[in-house]
Parts: structure tokens; C-alpha cells; sequence
């Protein structure tokens, strides 16, 4: 493996240094003045939010035993563990008792604004791109296995988030992806229908579309 200053590893240790410095390198970010302001006054708006009630209830009221048993039913059993080694197969079979104990565990979590030590780190694999040079640190890109827990935790607060949002019409209807039932390709199938009445209803004229698309380099 050659490292980004050219070092080439003799053994996987030195390769997966190599490996981490390269992420380490590529997620650093240069923050403007602007940036550390906005962040310090987002920051000072979200510890306030821990001081107060929410206006609205659902912020309010912990979750419950259904709202986990949803989760535990739509997770990906399949899908490897993260720091702290618990298999989702091994919680889609927790008992009742079991379940209680997680569930007071994403509640004290909900209430205090803090998260699990474990809960905030991943094990990073490296992923081999097909047709790359696999001695070069840019040939891989990394995956994330976070604690399936969290996972759990994240799908009972997009729950909430998503009925506020829709009951509330806080969406628009132009917003596509990362919705159900909007994905990209129904915005392009939309988009060509739009273009395709509108080019009938011009029959003496003509008209030309152009989509473009910006895709970076993998």
C-alpha cells in the first residue's frame, strides 16, 4: 500500500495507518469565520432545546414499546455490527424484558441530548473500487459500520420527524429524494412528461431541453 507522501507499507498495520490518514486527510474541512460563528450559535440553539419543552408534543413524550418493535421489524438483520458487536439478529429476538431495557436506554438518550460513548464511533472498512490500482490509498472507499442500537434510535426519530413534517406540509411537493415514494427517477419521469406536453402544445415551433448532470469521480 502507498500512502499518500509515497510511503509504501511493509505489513497490514502500516497499510491501514496509510488507509486512515488518507480518510483522516479527505474529511478534514477549512471552516470560514462564517462557518465557526453559524456553528457556535446552531450549537448555543440546540442546548437550549434541552432546557425547554418542545411546542410540540411529540418532542415531548418518550418512545414507546410499539415505536421500537417497528424499528426492530423494518431493521436489516443482515447488515454487520458496529464498536460494540451486538448482531441485529440478536435484537430482532430480544423478549420483552430486553426490550425494555433498550427502550429506557434510547429514552434516557431522547431526554438528556446525549448520546452512548459507542454510539458516536464506526469501524471503518475499506472498500476495493473495481478497475483501481489496489496499492494506492485512493482505490478504496470507506464504509461506516455504526452500533445497530443507533440505527434503531435514528429510525424511532425519523418516524416522528417525518409525521411532523408531512401532517405540518413542511415538504414541498418539488422536494424529491430521500422521501417515500420520491425518488430521482419519479422527478425525471415528471420532468420528461412536463417536456412532452409542453412540446405538443408548441407544434409550430421548436424546442430543445438539456439535462445536466454534475457526477464526481469515484
Amino acid at each position: 500500500m502507498i500512502s499518500d507522501n509515497g510511503h509504501v507499507s511493509v505489513d497490514a498495520r502500516e497499510a491501514a495507518e496509510a488507509l486512515a490518514q488518507h480518510y483522516a486527510n479527505e474529511s478534514r474541512l477549512a471552516f470560514s469565520s462564517y462557518d465557526k460563528n453559524f456553528a457556535r450559535v446552531t450549537r448555543n440553539q440546540v442546548k437550549s432545546c434541552r432546557v425547554r419543552q418542545a411546542d410540540n408534543p411529540l418532542f415531548n413524550v418518550d418512545f414507546t414499546l410499539p415505536e421500537l418493535s417497528y424499528a426492530l421489524q423494518n431493521m436489516d438483520t443482515i447488515k454487520s455490527p458496529g464498536p460494540d458487536s451486538i448482531p441485529g439478529h440478536f435484537l430482532s429476538l430480544l423478549g420483552i424484558l430486553g426490550r425494555e431495557r433498550l427502550l429506557y436506554i434510547c429514552n434516557l438518550s431522547w431526554k438528556t441530548g446525549k448520546l452512548p460513548r459507542q454510539w458516536k464511533s464506526a469501524i471503518v472498512i475499506p472498500i476495493h473500487k473495481l478497475s483501481k490500482n489496489a496499492g494506492l490509498t485512493t482505490s478504496y472507499r470507506p464504509i461506516s459500520l455504526t452500533c445497530i442500537t443507533c440505527k434503531l434510535m435514528e429510525c424511532m426519530v425519523l418516524r416522528r420527524l417525518t409525521h411532523h413534517l408531512h401532517t405540518n406540509n413542511l415538504i414541498p411537493s418539488e422536494q424529491f429524494a430521500f422521501r417515500k415514494d420520491h425518488s430521482t427517477v419519479d422527478q425525471i419521469l415528471y420532468f420528461t412528461q412536463c417536456v412532452k406536453r409542453f412540446s405538443e402544445s408548441q407544434t409550430n415551433e421548436t424546442h430543445h431541453g438539456g439535462i445536466f448532470r454534475c457526477v464526481k469521480g469515484l
